[in-house]
């Protein structure tokens, strides 16, 4: 059973461990694949593989170390011989190989070291080094200049072959020295063998034993060649190069030549980019400086050391006799030119060969074995090749020694192994780690490249008391809203899945402070109304038990000042909580529950002292409400944010989710947009949006921006309502890229989400999305200089990039034009007038769907585009299928015709005639790059597939949906998941077809001066009926003419002046510009008084003879504007109401005769007008439309039924009285609101037909009523009608139903097509309770698993005892909530909404303009350029085709080539987490 969770406070969060570098637990695949129910059939391969990969990085390492070392020994052997046999040439061209062997490893340090650390870079990030750490740099690389050239020239080209090799081990003698004070004598740790091999190699014997076996080898080959040659220089020059190179390289020298300057440190624990920012050190400006002095000195001492040293002036490789110029040297044999490009090619992929195995956590296989190895095997190939030296690769040596010096200087070798080879075995860094993490100086060198990387190799002190692994702590925090159940539980499934993952973890690891921590967090808006949970957060709920393992009676409910908060436990380990917002509490909607979240994490569980905060080791993995993913998936973003304190933020592989073919239109967008678009912002700069939906985010950059992210949009400025509301996400992003942080995309980890599956939703995602991003992009490209200056990714090529980005598509439409007419121009051959005219088409309609959008109803917009879409997608057919007809017939002629690929290729002739059509090369080439694409990501191939679809849909997505995005900027709604209104449904094919009928109408109308959709009243033959003085045929309710007794009534009452206009209705029409002749239709009908004009419908104005459809419309409108008229219902309740009175209430007292002349008089009487209907009305005289109409209200009004039941209850009293409303209590009782339930939810509209006509009141009663709680129906069939009613707390109509029939559970099928109005004739007329009957009667349906899961959940929870949240989180809460802060929710009538719309229509109207102008002059521009010279290179003249190909292949291009870069860091990345069986 799983334990309730307990609340961590923030006293003992604060415990948190500190912060370092140390790697994340590589998660095994058996862990993962049982979270995902697989077989563990894929472990053995994802081992297999990274065991194949282990053994090749072994054998490239390997073998590039030793053909590094032997084409060096070649080289250094020959030239000792070209000097004894006085070969100068053959000297000279040995010296500059072996000068160009050193120099170019410098300066390949130079260029990185300046690219990436001092052009364009800050000095807090990479800072300069202070003066004594300059000093130090300039002097060791001064000495090391001198001691390599030395061992070069003079030391190496004088050695045998062997010794030469062994020699070369000879620089770890000052490590070991230095080691010798940074360990401990005998600390054993392990156990078994690793015990003892930490006893023999983890001591300071063992150091002291590796300098003998590193200093006393190198003395005695040293006396040997002085003792055998009688030369003082070679034995002096051997011991002094190697000490000096042993002393540079030590750690200690290079540490003291890193040193940053004190000036930069504190701006660069702005960032906390370190745990200790008094250790960051200025590796790339100190190396920047010493390979420049390296550079500079490496050619002046080689040629003082060769020409006075080892030729002893006889040869000046600068100046040769004349026989032989400087050029001459540089004309080598094939043979030195093979061996100089080996060595040069050798060093340098053995360089990045043995990063990458760091990188991928192979340090033991792909780098200490095989440089460790390195020696002997180049041992032994030497010794074999100088038995078979067929190419005389190594000559006679110029001193001769014998074995016994040979095997002494092996002992070198050994001395290696024992002072670096265990340290460098042991030392493992983060997954992803960067090169300062695993190198001490971001150089290699071309001479001694396997010593160089062992002394480089950065490890632990070991005199230091070993770290603990350092703890994690990660939040899951997830908004929600209205999502589906089935989007709910893929969630809480993947939710569930990293909870196995933890649980895993903590039972390996049971110390509290290395264990790494998750705990997940759902904020859902909405999700509680007062008291009482809605139903989206009763479904979420309902989902726990089935989702996450967890008992949803073992839960801790808190109330809290938002809300509530729901807690519970998942598998014993994980903590997850639901934070249930009150919205009239708290701010609703996304970017506020984001903020919500941050100031709960960064300001409440992690206290602003915690060291955790400060060290990064926090992160906030955010998630929507309809994310899948792995525990892996969400284990790898934590690597890249592990590996790299500068990243704040990492997103994922998002892949889309559904059906149809917008789903297959969405497949392949999201794939070209992260296989392009991600992947090159990662390499060329930095990811510019992580999305809200799957990523991490590191807390520390969080907290960075926060303050601004809380910030509201100012009402005057559009821009910050599309950057801060809009798009919340990327300008997150933008305010994290302004700080300094780099952002990072991970492909390795991957998601899924629900994409729109209909048209309607898909445009109005992306109306928000295109608009959001440009802003965004605006914003970065504004604020270049001050972006590019604060953040070291993001260079000015980088901006500019994205400014290229930005005009395509602003040029999009243009694009799409072009592209359709060249195609079909290329495709069909039609002349240029006829392609000029499709484009001038294409672009009047394009203009003409941008008005529509502007002035066009939001719904007949999406219709539109629906249709044009279906057309362009066909046309778009047409022209795929021309061009593919091309495409072959330019393939076939181009294998037939081999001539004219010859003479393409040759130029012969001096004409150049390309092969190819431009159009058969664009789409080849685009062809080709995305297959490529497709076979990279080889598990994604599949997606290629959809691009057919995504090709035909061009137009769709790059021409009416840029203009619908523009034109609907002032378009505040969300667009998706949003509670749809009567207003905003309809559409589809019936909206559209609607529409288009009336489009036609209009037509017809104007050609046949008609309004054929407004259908005439008049009967066939009404010409010759009667009609009043103004031939205006009088009508009753069946459409027939009035007899002469009926005319005569009427125009008694007229004569009567009892019903003649009032004034009021007279200036009413004179103010609606009313026709002279309609004003006495008015008042021949009945409507004498406003009252009766309130409300009238389009087919009321037909009725009474008003034809012309503007005038309809006009008056309807108007007429919906006047105040309704109320008739009180229950008038019977008064004991003196009689018929007389009851006319009066209707201000149709004038009938009061021909009601008592009918028998209708007293009290009595009035129950006896209930069954009175509009014939019997007629029958007695009365044939005035809108006096038929008010006495049927007036009818219905007559409540004979006052049921005690119904008595206003305590609660509404009490409820009006607190909201100073008590006067209107009557009110409420009349219209059925008789207890609170009834109010719960009630607009302003709903409080003014109860009869409150004060606007003020109005408000406060609806704010007050979205505090109480709602009455939820529940579905299902209940036992019978009275069980029914008693669920609708609507038992007192209980006899009513039965009299009417409706008393049994079959009677319940039977009440499914009662109305309203059928309703009423029952004898109900309260408004409230005809709402509730009808809704009622709606939810008799069986109810589903889900729903009632949901009323058993509902259920279940209000036996959950409510508890108060603690001091502390109350506490923040309150003063999140405070006045000013950016939590309280702002009342809508204090927002300047006015402002902010006005704002976004003058902008929608700039960008309109603008975009227009722009795609204008692009046609223009292109079309219009004339190259005729281009004719005879089998090119158009006209050149907008050859300008397409190349703007957009070079975009191309570069996303491609970074795609490709990015593709290797992902394999990387994917091998690394590999858990390999070593």
């Amino acid at each position: 059973m799983n334990v309730p969770y307990q609340r961590v406070n923030g006293d003992a969060f604060a415990e948190l461990g500190s912060v370092g570098s140390e790697t994340l637990p590589v998660m095994k695949l058996e862990t993962l694949n049982r979270c995902r129910g697989r077989v563990g059939t894929n472990v053995r391969s994802f081992r297999a593989l990274k065991v194949v990969i282990g053994a090749l990085l072994l054998v490239l390492v390997l073998s590039s170390a030793v053909v590094s070392k032997l084409t060096l020994i070649s080289m250094t052997s020959r030239l000792g011989s070209a000097l004894v046999d006085d070969e100068p040439g053959a000297a000279v061209s040995l010296y500059w190989q072996l000068l160009f062997v050193i120099m170019v490893p410098q300066c390949v340090t130079f260029v990185r070291t300046m690219l990436r650390g001092v052009c364009g870079k800050r000095t807090s990030t990479f800072p300069w080094p202070t003066f004594r750490a300059l000093l130090v740099g300039i002097v060791s690389s001064t000495v090391e200049v001198i001691a390599m050239t030395c061992l070069v020239f003079l030391v190496l080209t004088h050695l045998p072959k062997i010794s030469a090799i062994f020699i070369m081990n000879g620089i770890f003698m000052v490590q070991a020295v230095l080691d010798l004070f940074r360990v401990k004598c005998w600390e054993l740790s392990g156990r078994g063998i690793v015990r003892c091999l930490h006893a023999v190699l983890e001591n300071k014997i063992s150091r002291i034993v590796g300098i003998g076996l590193q200093v006393g080898p190198i003395l005695a080959a040293a006396g040997y060649i002085g003792w055998a040659t009688k030369d003082v220089m070679l034995p002096v020059t051997l011991p002094l190069c190697l000490l000096v190179i042993s002393a540079v390289w030590s750690t200690g020298c290079q540490r003291l030549g890193t040193k940053a300057s004190a000036r930069t440190r504190p701006e660069a624990s702005a960032h906390n980019w370190s745990s200790d920012s008094t250790k960051l050190r200025s590796r790339y400006k100190s190396n920047f400086i010493n390979s420049g002095i390296r550079i500079i000195l490496y050619p002046v001492v080689s040629y003082i050391i060769f020409r006075y040293a080892l030729t002893h002036n006889r040869v000046d490789p600068w100046c040769l006799h004349e026989s032989c110029s400087l050029a001459d040297t540089f004309k080598w044999p094939e043979k030195d030119m093979a061996l100089f490009f080996a060595q040069i090619l050798g060093s340098f992929l053995g360089y990045i060969f043995a990063w990458i195995s760091c990188c991928m956590g192979l340090h033991r296989w792909g780098l200490a074995v095989p440089l460790f190895l390195c020696t002997p095997i180049s041992v032994a190939i030497c010794v074999g090749v100088m038995h078979y030296d067929k190419f005389e690769l190594f000559p006679e040596s110029l001193v001769h020694v014998n074995h016994v010096v040979s095997s002494t200087v092996f002992l070198l070798w050994l001395g290696q192994m024992l002072v670096v080879g265990f340290s460098i075995w042991k030392e493992k860094n983060v997954i992803l780690a960067k090169d300062s993490s695993m190198f001490v100086s971001p150089h290699y060198d071309g001479v001694l490249l396997e010593q160089q990387i062992l002394l480089n190799r950065k490890v632990e002190d070991v005199k230091k008391k070993p770290k603990k692994k350092e703890k994690k702590t990660v939040f899951v925090c997830s908004t929600m809203y209205r999502e589906d159940s089935d989007e709910m539980e893929q969630m809480l499934s993947s939710i569930h899945n990293l909870a196995c993952y933890y649980s895993e973890e903590k039972d390996k690891n049971q110390d509290p402070e290395t264990c790494d921590h998750f705990e997940s967090h759902v904020f859902f808006d909405g999700g509680v109304n007062g008291d009482s949970l809605t139903h989206f957060a009763l479904q979420l709920v309902s989902l726990l038990e089935k989702s996450l393992s967890v008992d949803i009676k073992v839960c801790q409910r808190f109330k809290t000042p938002y809300g509530y908060r729901l807690s519970w436990l998942v598998e014993n380990a994980m903590p997850f909580s639901i934070h249930l917002k009150d919205n009239t509490k708290i701010k609703n909607k996304k970017r506020w529950s984001q903020v919500m979240y941050m100031n709960y994490v960064l300001n409440h569980r992690i206290p602003s002292d915690t060291p955790a905060l400060n060290g990064n080791s926090t992160f906030i993995l955010t998630t929507d409400a309809d994310i899948r993913f792995t525990a892996e998936s969400a284990v790898v973003l934590l690597d890249m944010l592990d590996s790299d304190p500068q990243v704040g933020a990492v997103c994922a592989r998002t892949h889309p989710q559904g059906s149809g073919l917008l789903y297959w239109y969405q497949v392949f967008d999201y794939a070209i947009g992260h296989w392009f678009q991600k992947a090159a912002e990662h390499v060329l700069g930095c990811v510019l949006c992580c999305p809200g939906c799957f990523s991490a985010f590191r807390c520390c950059a969080l907290n960075s921006v926060l303050e601004t992210y809380s910030t509201e949009v100012s009402n005057s400025k559009a821009t910050e309502f599309l950057t801060k509301d809009m798009g919340e996400d990327r300008w997150l992003c933008t305010l994290l890229v302004e700080k300094g942080w780099r952002l990072e995309y991970c492909a390795v980890s991957e998601n899924h989400t629900h994409c729109p599956e209909d048209f309607d939703t898909f445009y109005k995602q992306r109306r928000r999305w295109i608009p959001s991003t440009v802003a965004n992009l605006s914003l970065l490209i504004t604020q270049a200089s001050e972006i590019t200056r604060g953040n070291d990714t993001v260079s000015v090529l980088f901006v500019l990039f994205q400014a290229v980005l930005v005009f395509s598509t602003a040029i999009s439409p243009a694009t799409v034009i072009l592209v359709i007419a060249s195609g079909f121009a290329s495709a069909y051959k039609v002349s240029d007038s006829a392609v000029i005219a499709l484009i001038v088409l294409l672009l009047l309609l394009s203009i003409a769907y941008g008005l529509f959008c502007i002035y066009g109803k939001p719904q007949h917009q999406l219709d539109v585009a629906k249709f044009a879409s279906l057309i362009l997608v066909i046309f778009m057919g047409v022209v795929f299928a021309g061009n593919l007809k091309n495409m072959i017939y330019d393939a076939v002629t181009l294998i037939k015709d081999c001539s004219k690929y010859e003479a393409c290729m040759n130029a012969v002739n001096g004409t150049f005639m390309f092969p190819l059509t431009p159009s058969t090369m664009y789409l080849t080439l685009f062809t080709l790059l995305f297959i490529i694409a497709g076979l990279v990501h080889f598990n994604e191939f599949s997606c290629l597939i959809h691009g057919v679809w995504y090709f035909l849909a061009l137009p769709s997505g790059y021409l009416l949906l840029l203009i619908y995005s523009v034109a609907n900027l002032d378009d505040r709604s969300w667009g998706t998941r949003e509670a749809s209104s009567a207003g905003g449904q309809g559409g589809g094919v019936g909206s559209f077809k609607k529409y288009l009928d009336l489009g036609l109408n209009k037509i017809v109308g104007r050609w046949t001066n008609k309004t054929p959709d407004v259908k005439e009243n008049r009967p066939p033959d009404q010409s010759t009926g009667p009609t009043t003085q103004n031939g205006i045929a009088l009508k009753v309710a069946n459409n027939q003419v009035v007899d002469d007794a009926v005319r005569s009534q009427y125009e008694i009452l007229v004569n009567e002046r009892e019903f003649m206009l009032s004034d009021q209705v007279r200036q009413w029409l004179a103010d609606v510009e009313c026709p002279l002749e309609y004003v006495d239709l008015f008042e021949r009908h009945g409507y004498f008084k406003l009252s009766f004009i309130a409300g009238m419908t389009a087919e009321d104005l037909k009725f009474i003879g008003i034809q012309r459809r503007g005038y309809i419309l006009r008056l309807e409108k108007a007429a919906k504007d006047l105040p309704p008229y109320c008739i009180i219902s229950e008038l019977n309740c008064d004991e003196n109401m009689n018929v007389g009175i009851w006319l009066q209430c209707l201000e149709l007292h004038a009938y009061r005769r021909l009601f008592e002349s009918a028998g209708y008089k007293t009290r009595a009487d009035l129950e006896n007008l209930k069954g009175l209907t509009e014939e019997d009305l007629q029958r007695m005289g009365i044939h005035m439309r809108a006096h038929l109409g008010r006495l049927k209200e007036g009818i219905g009004r007559l409540s004979y039924l006052h049921n005690s039941q119904f008595k206003l209850q305590q609660d509404v009293v009490q409820w009006l009285r607190n909201n100073g409303c008590v006067q209107y209590t009557q009110h409420f009782e009349r219209e059925g609101y008789f207890n609170s339930r009834f109010i719960a939810g009630l607009k302003s509209k709903d409080f003014e037909a109860i009869g409150i006509t004060e606007r003020g009141l109005r408000l406060r009663l609806e704010r007050a009523a979205k505090t109480l709680p709602a009455f939820v129906i529940q579905k299902g069939i209940p036992l019978d009608v009275g069980t029914w009613l008693e669920s609708l707390e609507m038992q007192g109509y209980q006899e009513l139903f039965a009299a009417a029939g409706y008393q049994t559970k079959g009677d319940l099928e039977s009440l499914k097509g009662l109305k309203a109005d059928d309703l009423k004739k029952l004898g109900i007329l309260k408004k409230a309770h005809l709402q509730r009957l009808v809704e009622g009667i709606d939810r008799l349906t069986y109810a589903t698993e889900g729903e009632n899961k949901v009323h058993d959940t509902k259920t279940i929870l209000q036996g959950v005892t409510v508890d108060s949240a603690d001091v502390a989180e109350c506490a923040f809460w309150e003063s999140m909530l405070d006045v000013g802060q950016p939590l309280r929710p702002i009342e809508a009538s204090f927002k300047s909404d006015a402002e902010l719309k006005e704002a976004l229509k003058a902008l929608r109207n700039a960008t309109l303009a603008v975009l227009l102008l722009i795609n204008i002059m692009w046609i223009v521009l292109l079309y219009t350029l004339q190259f005729p010279e281009l004719v005879k290179y089998n090119l158009p003249s006209k050149a907008f085709e050859a300008l397409f190909l190349a703007v957009y292949a070079l975009i191309i291009l570069v996303q491609f080539g970074a795609m490709i870069a990015h593709r290797g860091v992902t394999l990387v990345h994917y091998l690394a987490r590999v858990e390999s069986t070593s």
